[in-house]
């Protein structure tokens, strides 16, 4: 899942004429241009407001890198804060040491928010890993993740209090 567009094996391209992007953005933008997509970045949205790093395929994407020790909190907060800065939004988690089954408890505790914002899909890079989520996928995060109810503390029946 990367801005809704697919493509074959034709060439992609990396534009970087309007901002020149940080590293961590330079290895997500060569990344998809590698996969054949168009990529452009997007000017600092200087009074603007928050914006997305990236024209993916048309699409605003914004990138979000996670650094080591990075937990599913920590994704989730990232999320967050990218919510109303693109459509797609694409975690690079590759260097945090976050395995595969915490960065979907980050991505399901993010839609447990019920707040998506801009957000149509993410993708989550980590080291062996990529998990691909849509805006269906981060609502049924939500029935996913409900709290549990507190067990309630019985005594087993038949005996009585003080026996």
């Amino acid at each position: 899942m990367t801005a809704g567009c697919h493509h074959g094996r034709e060439a992609g391209s990396f534009d970087e004429s309007a901002r020149r992007v940080s590293w961590p953005e330079l290895e997500i933008g060569r990344l998809l241009a590698a996969e054949g997509h168009h990529v452009r970045a997007i000017p600092d949205g200087r009074g603007r407001g928050k914006i997305a790093d990236f024209d993916v395929c048309g699409v605003a994407t914004e990138v979000k890198t996670l650094g080591p020790g990075a937990t599913s909190g920590t994704l989730a907060n990232a999320l967050r804060r990218a919510r109303d800065q693109g459509e797609i939004v694409i975690v690079n988690a590759s260097a945090s040491g976050l395995v595969r089954h915490r960065a979907d408890r980050g991505v399901r505790e993010f839609g447990s928010d019920r707040r998506l914002g801009k957000i149509s899909g993410v993708r989550v890079i980590g080291a062996g890993f990529e998990l691909s989520y849509d805006r269906a996928d981060l609502i049924r995060a939500v029935r996913a993740v409900q709290p549990r109810q507190p067990e309630q503390h019985r005594r087993p029946p038949g005996r009585a209090i003080g026996a």
